[in-house]
């Protein structure tokens, strides 16, 4: 697990972010995907299938300082929901969990979870399943067939 370094680690993926201190995830069009960035302490279970967390409910955003990264979010979200590109997750620790706004202790660079649905569980919150795991190397070998 790295500790510094996302940036260059999403454009390694080919997922740049718009700014890096701001941004909760990237997107590639021609890809058609987008990567998160999720913590690690937000995984839950919800009628026997793995979720994460990806967007707060409404009520807890609109009490936390306005922060840069939520329509970057959103706009991920329309892309997975709307728009039927891939999703994966790059796993996040938090310096302290209980922090607002969080900083980032490490994130796993070695590999990414594939995710699948997105639903809104109680209050508005939004998650999205966790259907699968790979390795780095196996993403972009994948990503550099898109196309070809």
């Amino acid at each position: 697990m790295k500790n510094s370094g996302i940036k260059a680690h999403m454009e390694k993926l080919r997922h740049p972010m718009k700014n890096h201190v701001n941004c909760w995830g990237g997107q590639n069009d021609e890809q058609r995907s987008v990567v998160l960035l999720i913590w690690q302490d937000q995984f839950l279970t919800v009628d026997g299938k793995r979720y994460v967390e990806i967007q707060r409910s409404p009520e807890k955003q609109i009490e936390a300082d306005d922060r840069v990264g939520r329509s970057d979010r959103e706009r991920h979200i329309r892309l997975v929901k709307d728009e039927g590109y891939d999703c994966f997750l790059i796993n996040q620790i938090a310096v302290d969990p209980k922090a607002s706004p969080r900083s980032r202790h490490g994130f796993q660079d070695r590999s990414l979870f594939k995710a699948g649905q997105i639903i809104e569980i109680e209050n508005g919150r939004r998650v999205i399943e966790v259907v699968g795991r790979l390795d780095v190397h196996e993403f972009l070998r994948d990503s550099n067939q898109v196309g070809s």
